[in-house]
């Protein structure tokens, strides 16, 4: 592909993102008592898709592309509302791994769910024809992804 051609893609991947980014920016409301935003929906989805189901800190701000400070402020709240859970390792205390709680389990897959709900009715504008392109599009837009730097883990 000639470099023209890799900027305009570029181009069109930050257009894609853009509007992926808006789709999917509203808070969740889970129960009414759970309100996690799309940061700290990041934080909890990484903790509970990742491999390790116990990470430091300091792995998952790098995991996250941010700061232990940012990751810090975004983990106190959810912390607070019993999502996740902070363990001081015993040898050495300055270490801090995070951990997932089941109810943190249950605020993922009902913020999944929510997201389904909400972008579902978005896709009835399509024809199935459409829909079985767009499916296609996402499969191998995420193959590509993850063969490079954008892999999750």
């Amino acid at each position: 592909m000639a470099k023209t051609e890799d900027r305009q893609l570029a181009k069109d991947f930050v257009n894609l993102m853009r509007a992926f980014y808006i789709a999917t920016q509203r808070p969740f409301e889970i129960r009414g008592d759970i309100k996690v935003s799309s940061r700290s929906f990041n934080v909890l989805y990484a903790l509970k898709y990742h491999p390790n189901k116990e990470i430091t800190m300091s792995a998952l701000a790098e995991t996250l592309y941010m700061s232990g400070q940012q990751l810090s402020k975004l983990v106190s709240p959810l912390e607070e509302k019993g999502l996740v859970e902070r363990i001081h390792d015993t040898i050495n205390r300055r270490q801090v791994f995070i951990k997932l709680t089941r109810k943190g389990s249950r605020v993922v897959d009902m913020a999944v769910s929510d997201m389904v709900k909400r972008i579902s009715p978005e896709l009835r504008i399509f024809t199935p024809a459409e829909k079985e392109q767009f499916s296609s599009s996402v499969r191998t837009l995420t193959r590509l992804l993850e063969k490079g730097e954008y892999q999750q883990w």
